[in-house]
């Protein structure tokens, strides 16, 4: 991946595998008494694209990686304006849907300290945020089928059971005992693009949920609960695995 901007000398940024995407949604999700959640939208076009990546190498190296953001920080004109290129196909640093084929107009919103890492070798935390954006392939809930160790799916109970003086009970059922589940997946390349656009463009409204492989009950055992569940996705976390593989956690919630 390549570093370009006003008063920069073109540079080459060799990131770790293990970058962050950063992608913040611009809807959030508001729980209802019935277990339920609404989405509050402000629409795709306020979403935001950043990452946190790290580089590495020679201390020089390092120097002079700083070295260039500080002489594009002072530019006379496009201060703080930096273009990536040159992606390399696991460099998808801003998540798998972006067009990586040309450039990517971005801001550093933080550099962390030089730090050492073994006798001539350094590292350099940045955090960009992507200026503007272009998507590439379609929108695909892909299929749920390896699952790794770990998941949680339940439901919440909403019955409340208050003892009273006389220690009976006072039964408070609000009947609200939506299910949700938590789980990681390995998904490829071409599963996570199609995820990713589908969680652009769903923007949480429910979906059929058709399976998930090894897991009959996603949402706890309840009564008349079988697959196709009507379900929402409400978070996505991933990380890169390999070239072609990224783990990804997901958070998705039954719709009663």
């Amino acid at each position: 991946m390549l570093l370009d901007g006003q008063d920069i000398t073109q540079a080459t940024l060799n990131i770790q595998p293990s970058f962050k995407v950063n992608t913040r949604r611009s809807y959030k999700f508001v729980k209802c008494a019935s277990g339920n959640y609404k989405v509050v939208d402000r629409t795709a076009s306020q979403d935001a694209y950043g990452t946190e990546i790290e580089v590495r190498g020679t201390e020089s190296y390092i120097d002079n990686i700083l070295t260039q953001i500080e002489a594009n920080r002072d530019a006379s004109t496009n201060a703080n304006i930096v273009t990536l290129s040159s992606f390399n196909t696991s460099e998808k640093i801003f998540g798998a849907e972006l067009d990586y084929s040309g450039s990517i107009s971005s801001t550093i919103t933080e550099i962390g300290k030089k730090i050492q890492t073994s006798w001539k070798g350094f590292s350099l935390a940045i955090g960009i945020d992507a200026l503007s954006t272009s998507f590439t392939g379609a929108s695909a809930f892909p299929s749920l089928s390896l699952l790794g160790i770990g998941f949680d799916g339940s439901a919440t109970h909403t019955i409340q059971k208050k003892p009273t003086y006389s220690q009976s009970f006072t039964y408070i059922d609000n009947n609200a005992d939506v299910g949700e589940f938590n789980g990681v997946f390995t998904f490829t390349q071409a599963e996570m693009l199609g995820l990713r656009n589908f969680m652009r463009t769903n923007r949480g409204d429910s979906f059929s949920l058709t399976g998930i492989n090894g897991v009959d009950y996603p949402f706890g055992v309840r009564r008349d609960s079988s697959y196709p569940y009507t379900a929402q996705l409400l978070e996505m976390n991933e990380s890169i695995y390999s070239v072609d593989k990224w783990k990804c956690n997901l958070k998705l919630a039954e719709v009663a």
